[in-house]
């Protein structure tokens, strides 16, 4: 059933993509997806700083899928090159981002 989401969510992705989003919409969709899949804004886990770290991990893994499946749509509509430059530094900075965004919620809520 989860894989179900996560390749619906890919595929919404992509559909906003082509009626020209931004690319940070195309984020945003894919992490809240990605967020609702792993229970990420279940209050008890949002606020548990034993095993926060390890949960918004889980959260990016999810959502780094989902930006490779759309990236993967994205080029077989498109007939292009699959990756870019931009893709990884997105993801890289979005892990970095939202685990320090996640541990400053959990603690100063």
């Amino acid at each position: 059933m989860r894989l179900i989401v996560v390749v619906i969510a890919a595929i919404a992705t992509a559909a906003v993509d082509s009626f020209s989003f931004s690319p940070a919409s195309v984020l945003t969709i894919s992490w809240i997806s990605a967020s609702v899949w792993n229970d990420f804004y279940h209050p008890p886990n949002a606020k548990d700083l034993d095993n926060i770290f390890e949960r918004t991990s889980n959260t990016w893994v999810t959502f780094t899928s989902i930006m490779l499946i759309y990236s993967l749509i994205v080029a077989a509509i498109n007939g292009e090159p699959v990756g870019s430059i931009f893709l990884s530094q997105e993801l890289g900075f979005s892990l970095i981002l939202m685990n320090v965004w996640r541990y400053l919620y959990a603690t100063y809520d």
